[in-house]
């Protein structure tokens, strides 16, 4: 089981959570290869930084690397019957987990992983 959750609600840091944003030196969180890159109003709206990082994800994703590397070791996890959290800030607004999140499903229900 895979879900999007909200690290300032569910908390950052745990067995099943893995943070998927950008630095934060408040929560002492790393980067993550998967953070949005893009940034709601210097880069569009919400759903378009959204979109924007669905584009930028698929072709990260189709020339392999550190982020595709991410989402197969997450991928596994899944597979394998771990529950996973996929922590960011936006939940319940839309965010870019949700676009990892259905990547990922993907490449589970296409033997991707």
């Amino acid at each position: 089981m895979i879900k999007v959750v909200n690290g300032k609600k569910a908390g950052f840091v745990g067995k099943d959570k893995i943070y998927i944003g950008r630095s934060n030196s408040f929560y002492n969180l790393k980067a993550s290869v998967l953070m949005n890159k893009f940034v709601i109003g210097k880069d569009g709206n919400r759903e378009e930084v959204i979109e924007k990082y669905k584009k930028w994800l698929w072709m990260e994703f189709k020339k392999g690397g550190e982020v595709y590397e991410e989402l197969v070791r997450i991928g596994k996890k899944v597979k394998e019957g771990e529950s996973v959290e996929l922590v960011c800030y936006c939940v319940p607004m839309g965010c870019h987990g949700n676009v990892v999140k259905r990547c990922i499903e993907w490449m589970i229900k296409d033997g991707l992983v």
